[in-house]
């Protein structure tokens, strides 16, 4: 299970890090005669995942993609050192947007609850730890998004339902108890809904779509090979050409370059990617009115393409 969610994403080797740091820890403050054992455990059971996370790649793709795999695990370390402009609580206010505000309101309640309660267990302990110590880890690092915060939402969830199971069983009479769980229910569920009703219409790749065939004849060959670029294909009924080398362009073809997200539109993998983020929050509107015109970059967009 650890290979397999290595081999998913690396970001999920916080929450196993903060686990065994937990279950070690706890060890050796309460269960002094289990230390030397969960300590085995953790090696043994880290270098069989190591060792099926290698055997996978070099089952799939040889030494030249475990070479690959490194170099960009590397990569992605060296990447969350790099300082965005998002504010440090820029990751906590998305997170009022990927939960219901009736869960979002009763977390803090819920840590405190489950670390201060008479009858609390090791779990209780273990699950406060983990979303609180996790959130430290996102919030300090350079680079925060929702999706670094991904992998704690089923902990997250655990948590809650666990505050909301024990504090109804412990304080709530069963009128009480049941009353509780129904507005947490029925709220969320609402939220949800109300959620998807706002966004069911939208899709950026649709709006982009749209524009590039009122504003472009059929002759115009679009380019989109970033990955996250290659969407626009079903929204267009032209060929596009989704391979990542666009260097074989004609001098009226359009090229995609942009992520096309909610937070950030980037020139990505050219000369000028530093000096082409475009960052749509205040905090980097107010350091983009200081950018100067970059006759480079210019000059590179008229001979490979338009934005």
């Amino acid at each position: 299970l650890i290979g397999l969610t290595f081999l998913t994403r690396y970001s999920s080797l916080p929450i196993f890090f903060l686990y065994w740091i937990f279950v070690l820890s706890y060890a050796f403050f309460n269960e002094r005669k289990k230390f030397k054992k969960y300590l085995y455990y953790a090696f043994v059971l880290h270098a069989i995942a190591l060792i099926f996370f290698i055997a996978v790649i070099l089952l799939l793709g040889g030494t030249p993609r475990l070479i690959y795999t490194i170099q960009n695990f590397l990569f992605v370390i060296q990447q969350q050192s790099t300082e965005l402009v998002n504010p440090f609580y820029y990751h906590i206010a998305v997170l009022f947007d990927g939960i219901s505000p009736f869960l979002y309101v009763l977390l803090p309640f819920a840590l405190i609850y489950l670390l201060l309660h008479k009858k609390r267990t090791r779990a209780d302990m273990m699950l406060s730890f983990l979303v609180v110590a996790f959130f430290i880890i996102v919030t300090i690092q350079a680079r925060r998004f929702s999706r670094h915060q991904l992998v704690i939402y089923p902990i997250l969830i655990i948590l809650l339902s666990r505050f909301i199971t024990e504090f109804s069983s412990n304080h709530l009479r069963n009128k009480q108890a049941i009353a509780f769980s129904c507005v947490i229910i029925l709220g969320t569920l609402s939220w949800t809904i109300f959620s998807i009703y706002q966004t069911r219409d939208f899709n950026v790749w649709s709006e982009v779509g749209d524009y590039i065939e009122k504003n472009y004849d059929s002759s115009v060959k679009v380019h989109s090979g970033y990955i996250r670029n290659r969407q626009i294909k079903t929204h267009l009924s032209r060929p596009v050409d989704i391979f990542q080398n666009i260097s074989q362009l004609n001098k009226h073809d359009l090229v995609v370059f942009a992520f096309l997200h909610e937070n950030t539109t980037i020139l990505e993998n050219s000369p000028f990617e530093d000096k082409s983020a475009l960052f749509k929050n205040e905090f980097a509107a107010k350091r983009n009115k200081g950018m100067e015109f970059n006759p480079d970059y210019y000059r590179y967009v008229l001979e490979h393409g338009f934005i």
